[in-house]
């Protein structure tokens, strides 16, 4: 049973059963912590992939720091703390910076992360509580600082994948029949060009029709001569397997369903930048985008995706 009636008067107890009232500080930070990685929660379905994995890093983490807390076993904090700045100064890399004092909510994944930031700050006063009380150690307390350091970046990295250009974008027109033509097929690769142009991208789009013949390819100025095969081949490979090519690297490793795949067909292409075109619940054509980063593509792709529909 979920309920086991032991904190009905208002008092509950750590792993070694040590008994405390439910306002305590120690359940303070213990439901922070919690609460924290919750809000992350949020920001994994919103967040590109590798920020995805960075977050479920945290939270099988957040579960090994709880367990601490509660006078389990011992968390490496010092560790713990080196692993995090490592990953700051990655992800600061990645980012441009200028000074400015930053307005959440330019993307839905950097405000859940702005959100779960702020929940790391509190948990980091309370930790400075519970250290006082001796619940949790002195030099703990730099491991706390630094989760709130790394959300502020990789929100910041989030919103720089889709940072808005002063420029009008190209307005993609959704068609009013079920017709898929070569003139739409160009608009959403003109479209798609556009935006990555305003994440400072030069790419490559294809679209190809459902049986896996290109239809159009356009090449942005200065654009990598290699990404035209790649871009035409994650679009085919988006049709022949009706997934996203993202889909493709975990479904192709060793044991699982898709796995050797690749050997099959040396056009299929086990990362992001392809996406099938559905409409009316019908694959009717594939698009792929090369020129970017893997996480770059992905958004791309995610974004001619949307607008298609």
């Amino acid at each position: 049973m979920i309920y086991t009636k032991k904190g009905d008067e208002g008092y509950s107890g750590n792993i070694k059963n040590a008994r405390y009232q439910k306002d305590h500080v120690l359940f303070e930070l213990l439901g922070t912590v919690d609460e924290l990685s919750s809000n992350l929660g949020l920001a994994k379905i919103e967040s590109m992939e590798v920020i995805s994995q960075t977050i479920t890093a945290l939270q099988k983490e957040f579960i090994l720091l709880n367990a601490y807390i509660a006078g389990g076993n011992p968390f490496d904090t010092k560790s713990a703390t080196e692993r995090l700045e490592k990953l700051i100064d990655a992800f600061s890399k990645k980012i441009t910076r200028d000074g400015q004092f930053t307005l959440s909510g330019q993307t839905k994944a950097g405000a859940y992360l702005d959100v779960a930031r702020t929940v790391a700050r509190r948990a980091e006063r309370q930790a400075v509580k519970a250290s006082k009380v001796f619940l949790v150690k002195k030099e703990d307390l730099s491991y706390f600082n630094r989760i709130s350091d790394l959300l502020y970046i990789l929100a910041r990295y989030q919103d720089q994948l889709y940072q808005p250009s002063e420029e009008k974008p190209v307005e993609y027109n959704q068609p009013q029949n079920d017709k898929f033509d070569m003139a739409q097929a160009q608009q959403l690769c003109e479209t798609v060009i556009q935006k990555a142009r305003e994440m400072n991208v030069k790419v490559v789009c294809a679209v190809c029709d459902s049986g896996g013949n290109l239809m159009t390819l356009l090449r942005d100025d200065d654009a990598f001569i290699a990404s035209i095969n790649v871009a035409q081949n994650k679009a085919y490979t988006s049709v022949s397997l009706k997934m996203p090519t993202a889909n493709l690297a975990e479904l192709s490793k060793p044991g699982d369903s898709l796995y050797g795949i690749q050997h099959q067909d040396s056009r299929l292409v086990m990362f992001g930048g392809g996406i099938p075109l559905v409409r009316n619940q019908v694959i009717v054509g594939g698009f792929g985008v090369s020129g970017g980063t893997l996480e770059q593509d992905t958004a791309l792709a995610e974004y001619a995706k949307e607008i298609f529909k």
